[in-house]
């Protein structure tokens, strides 16, 4: 999930997916917010879905964890 590329607020509106454990996939890509229960859909119709092997994909991000590249914990 990213946050809103204007203010930076996840509640005003963020890129959303659905992702699931042992593998993981992106899919349903929409625009989200936490004032409306609707997710905007228009124009990532043709976005994904993009799979990923799950533990690979931890592994890397523990890695850019920054207590892990600064040698720490």
């Amino acid at each position: 999930m990213c946050v809103c590329p204007e203010c930076g607020d996840l509640a005003c509106g963020a890129v959303t997916v659905v992702a699931r454990r042992g593998y993981l996939a992106w899919r349903d890509f929409g625009i989200q917010n936490s004032y409306e229960e609707e997710v905007h859909r228009t124009g990532f119709e043709n976005v994904g879905p993009f799979t990923f092997d799950g533990l690979l994909y931890h592994r890397l991000l523990e890695g850019l964890r920054p207590e892990r590249r600064a040698g720490g914990g």
